[in-house]
């Protein structure tokens, strides 16, 4: 089957000039020194040209001929309304030596840049012995703190491994940057500035030889994967001891809200046929912090209590030392660990939460219980669930029940008793995301802070939100100076009032606002008024200041 040629709307205008001097023969270095810009940059852009362009070297790039042709030609009509300047949350990894030769120096930056290429992120080297990554410009991710450890950890040991004598230290901040990005998404290379680069370089500066040294909002943003740190210092994280980073579920005892109806649909599970002859599939899917992880843990506790064998497990991002958390031994576990106990187990019900985050082949083998099980399996993950986001093809498991977690009410969100008594303007700008709301209180956001008096919406979020929020819409990968009008006008507009603050052709607006709606972005009301589905993409997408 053919490849069908990627949208030139992907391209960032440096990427759009770095693609025309490829197709005229010039190396990196050439085109380095016709822009003006720095080798490693020029490295970065190319890696994320090639991904865009759904190549992996020049040649093939090129070989696309008459393709290629009526890419550039697109690309020399570029527009400076493509790009547009926008705050967004990112995180800064600095490193820097405090003892070493400069063969140990390269070793280390090399390795930066490196991993930065491999991920998108930006690498940016400094005239002394340092370099910084800063990630989450290109795609927000609420993973990304762990990227930046993750990162710190290889770089260390590979210094350990091929530069004896060398002293590696480091610091990591988060923060608000400010870039200019595509209006689809990806960061267009010609400008990027945050204090939280001058943040991660200075606790680099003052850490341990031999230790990172995290701010208080990165170690927030840990917090929201489930990963806390024991047995160092406050703050500090040793280069060699990635088993320091934890991974935990809180001990604080709930009462559940909010739920009843699918809590009653999965109660259902315990009363289903003991023997099935393919494994029966639960999948229950909604966004970050609707309550996936709490139902999770109430379905466990009512399978124990009915005298189920019941395994509760937690994928883990990529990132963490180990993949799989097990709930009820509270330990972390290798694939190979946690392979052997579930074939040496007996449990008839296995509840897998944070599903999203299984590799196809671990995804194969647990959705395949042993012949003599009840074959129930309860999997909660990201988004709506179905054969196609869960299973490998060849996989034939049978029968999949879907359950999809939307809001709860607004009632519910305040009755959650691990919030304090919150206002209901908070409790409307959670929009029935319980893990927004907890986010605002544990801010101490008051309704002063929400509004000021003449009624514009600037409010204070804190960056653990901008950073789920912003990880959601770019997935989307909407025009954002659309949604940046959108979000200008508190109570909506129509199209047409669109077009004109966009100054654009009404086709084309029209199809960006069908594809937000299509994504559950944006709604259309009775009234032909475009707004946001969620009071929370307003709020965010206002706050970052994204340009209409």
């Amino acid at each position: 089957m053919p490849q069908s040629s990627p949208p030139i709307s992907n391209l960032s205008q440096r990427q759009r000039e770095i693609l025309e001097l490829i197709r005229l023969g010039k190396s990196n270095n050439e085109i380095a020194f016709e822009l003006g810009i720095g080798l490693g940059t020029v490295k970065q852009h190319v890696v994320a040209l090639f991904r865009k362009l759904k190549v992996s070297r020049r040649t093939m790039a090129l070989s696309r001929g008459h393709e290629q042709a009526s890419l550039l030609s697109q690309a020399m009509s570029f527009s400076p309304s493509e790009i547009i300047l926008q705050r967004r949350p990112c995180i800064v990894l600095s490193l820097t030596m405090q003892t070493g030769s400069p063969e140990s120096l390269r070793t280390m930056k090399t390795a930066m840049a490196v991993e930065a290429q491999e991920t998108s992120d930006v690498f940016l080297p400094w005239r002394e012995s340092g370099c910084d990554i800063i990630l989450g410009i290109e795609q927000a991710s609420e993973s990304a703190p762990l990227r930046a450890l993750q990162i710190a950890w290889k770089t260390a040991a590979k210094l350990a491994g091929t530069s004896a004598g060398s002293t590696l230290k480091g610091g990591v901040a988060a923060g608000l940057a400010v870039a200019s990005m595509h209006r689809r998404g990806g960061w267009s290379g010609e400008a990027i500035a945050s204090s939280a680069i001058v943040l991660a370089r200075q606790h680099a500066q003052t850490a341990e030889p031999g230790t990172l040294h995290l701010d208080a909002a990165v170690m927030d943003l840990l917090r929201l994967c489930g990963a806390y740190l024991k047995n160092c210092a406050p703050l500090l994280l040793p280069l060699d001891a990635p088993q320091d980073l934890l991974w935990h579920e809180s001990n604080e005892a709930f009462r559940f809200y909010g739920r009843k109806p699918e809590l009653e649909n999965l109660r259902d599970i315990l009363t289903a046929s003991p023997q099935s002859p393919s494994p029966k599939i639960h999948a229950v899917g909604g966004e970050a912090g609707i309550g996936k992880s709490r139902l999770c843990a109430e379905f466990t506790h009512i399978c124990r209590e009915a005298g189920h064998a019941v395994r509760h497990l937690r994928c883990l991002p990529s990132m963490a030392p180990k993949p799989f958390w097990d709930a009820y031994s509270r330990h972390a576990c290798t694939w190979k660990e946690l392979h052997k106990t579930l074939a040496n187990d007996d449990h008839d019900i296995l509840v897998v939460d944070d599903a999203h985050w299984l590799a196809e082949e671990q995804k194969q083998v647990l959705m395949v219980p042993p012949a003599d099980s009840r074959g129930v399996m309860y999997l909660a993950q990201r988004k709506q669930t179905n054969k196609e986001t869960l299973l490998v093809p060849s996989l034939d498991i049978g029968e999949i029940e879907e359950l999809a977690l939307n809001v709860v009410s607004e009632d519910a969100v305040r009755d959650d008793d691990r919030l304090p008594k919150i206002s209901r303007s908070i409790a409307a700008l959670a929009g029935g995301n319980p893990r927004y709301a907890l986010e605002m209180a544990r801010n101490h956001l008051t309704v002063a802070s929400l509004a000021s008096k003449n009624n514009q919406s600037r409010k204070y979020l804190p960056l653990n939100l901008l950073l789920l929020v912003t990880a959601n819409l770019d997935q989307a990968a909407l025009d954002r100076r659309m949604l940046g009008v959108v979000a200008s006008k508190p109570k909506g507009l129509i199209l047409q009032d669109l077009v004109h603050s966009l100054n654009e052709e009404e086709h084309f607006v029209k199809a960006s606002v069908d594809e937000a709606i299509k994504k559950g972005v944006l709604f259309i009301s009775e009234k032909h008024r475009i707004g946001f589905v969620h009071p929370m993409f307003h709020s965010v997408i206002q706050y970052l200041g994204m340009e209409p």
